[in-house]
């Protein structure tokens, strides 16, 4: 496995991506200087402040202590539990920066330097192992070349969307994207039920990771089907057992009073905050422009987008329970979380980094398609990322990112796909250009988010397109023979599929 690797170089990667995290951490947060509510950066320092000075089961309560309209928590009980520890360390260091009530706010540059570590820590012991554990299960099936290796692992740490809203706009989204890499690594060695406890952690952590759920769940209700009656029934069982279990230890202390359970599950299911946030680069937002969706009764649309989002992602879940592979849980991963972005209720600008993480775990085997998205992605969080002041940051490594992928080969441009390539071209070059006109240029006054809707305009109508080629790539690639490795010769500069590149792509079958 990683002896195969050349470690210096591996090592170089490594280091290399940790200090452009520490580069970004530079920059501005989310609600710098920006009262009352400041934004992001506060709230996960409000949220130390509250777990450390009230009791547990007032932790999802709104009190004198704890108003829920100020940064009240709505992250589950296993987030709750790492700003908990946060908070300790925090106090220990300093307690005026979780002072209750009186820390409001706070803002100075060594608690902004605490904070930076706090996330490049859980980044670097959680989603960095994950992606290379993740990348070594991959190159033990040695469909890719050796020296293939360290380059996509390089690109898949160096994703700048993740990079931006962690150490920049200020979040720790890599400790749930780390959790659920790590579950699909083990599916891949077939230790289903650790995965499934590894992916209760990154719903407990961050309950957004619900996206994926769906795809786990007929992922492993379809192996269970594949079994005799018996059999079956009692891997059922097992698996049905440790999810609760898992559930039970974390929700423990929540446990004991249904008040408090329901208390936890209406602040992370808050129906009442509406169908989306900001200028999301999703199917409501873009529809809102024609018809002002908020005019209509919250719960209808509830209803109607939940509706919407499981009959979409339904093709692909019953795809995966009747034919259960990891190439389909892989390409069900994308079709579902990108759906659920695209038509569910109540999505933030960063809930992009779901399907995205998704889609990376592909940048072995189909680059040209990953890091196509990953770039759309990133910029559809320019007006987001331009309100942190993240502007500079942005553009330089959203740039790099791009210029290296070709560099290392990745991304190659060939004549024979020169269609795909100009649409490539022109799809970097229309970013580019309402990115500049975002910065430069003046809305007219009566249209004065007109950029922002733009670009959220642009970035839909990317990932329609692509939901639509994953979903076909779910139904057909048993007709493409080695696809996957196909995709990965291509941009390599290889051209013949050998017998042990064909056996290799069997892996995921």
């Amino acid at each position: 496995m990683i002896n195969n690797w050349n470690f210096p170089l591996l090592v170089l990667c490594l280091s290399f991506n940790v200090l452009i995290r520490c580069l970004v951490g530079l920059n501005g947060y989310s609600g710098f200087n920006k009262p009352p509510m400041y934004g992001d950066y506060e709230a996960q320092r409000h949220w130390m402040e509250l777990t450390i000075n009230l009791p547990i089961t007032e932790w999802y309560r709104n009190s004198t202590d704890n108003n829920l309209l100020y940064w009240g928590l709505d992250y589950p009980p296993l987030s709750a539990y790492h700003m908990s520890a946060l908070g300790r360390l925090s106090n220990t260091i300093n307690p005026s920066w979780t002072n209750l009530n009186n820390s409001r706010g706070h803002e100075s540059l060594k608690h902004k330097l605490f904070m930076r570590y706090s996330s490049l820590i859980s980044d670097c012991l959680i989603y960095i192992p994950a992606v290379l554990i993740y990348q070594l299960d991959l190159s033990s099936s040695n469909s890719i070349q050796h020296s293939n290796k360290i380059p996509t692992l390089f690109i898949h740490l160096l994703y700048p969307g993740l990079i931006l809203i962690d150490h920049g706009h200020f979040q720790y989204n890599s400790i749930s994207l780390g959790f659920f890499i790590i579950s699909v690594s083990l599916c891949i060695k077939k230790r289903e039920l650790l995965s499934s406890i590894l992916f209760i952690f990154a719903i407990c952590y961050k309950h957004i990771e619900l996206y994926h759920s769906l795809p786990f769940f007929f992922y492993f209700l379809g192996l269970c089907l594949k079994e005799k009656f018996l059999v079956g029934l009692f891997k059922l069982f097992k698996f049905a057992a440790t999810v609760l279990i898992t559930f039970i230890i974390i929700l423990f202390p929540f446990l004991f009073k249904l008040t408090d359970f329901l208390a936890v599950f209406s602040r992370l299911f808050p129906v009442n905050r509406g169908l989306f946030e900001d200028k999301v680069s999703n199917i409501w937002c873009v529809f809102d422009i024609f018809y002002k969706l908020r005019s209509i009764d919250r719960g209808v649309m509830f209803i109607l987008s939940s509706c919407l989002t499981i009959l979409i992602c339904l093709p692909s879940c019953l795809d995966l329970l009747f034919r259960p592979t990891i190439r389909r849980f892989l390409l069900s991963s994308i079709n579902c979380s990108l759906t659920f972005f695209l038509f569910s209720f109540q999505v933030h600008e960063k809930s992009i980094l779901i399907p995205s993480c998704s889609i990376l775990l592909l940048i072995q085997t189909s680059p040209f398609i990953v890091l196509w998205f990953l770039f759309i992605s990133t910029f559809s969080m320019t007006p987001l990322l331009i309100k942190d002041g993240l502007i500079i940051p942005y553009l330089i490594l959203n740039s790099v990112f791009l210029m290296i992928s070709i560099y290392i080969g990745l991304l190659k441009f060939r004549i024979l796909n020169y269609i795909f390539d100009i649409i490539l071209c022109f799809s970097i070059f229309g970013s580019y250009i309402l990115t500049l006109l975002l910065i430069f240029v003046q809305p007219p006054l009566r249209y004065p988010d007109l950029w922002s809707m733009l670009i959220s305009v642009y970035s839909c109508a990317h990932f329609i397109v692509f939901l639509f080629y994953f979903y076909t790539f779910q139904f057909t690639f048993d007709s493409l023979s080695g696809m996957f490795v196909y995709n990965s010769l291509k941009s390599h500069g290889g051209g013949v599929l050998t017998k042990k590149h064909k056996i290799s792509a069997n892996k995921f079958e």
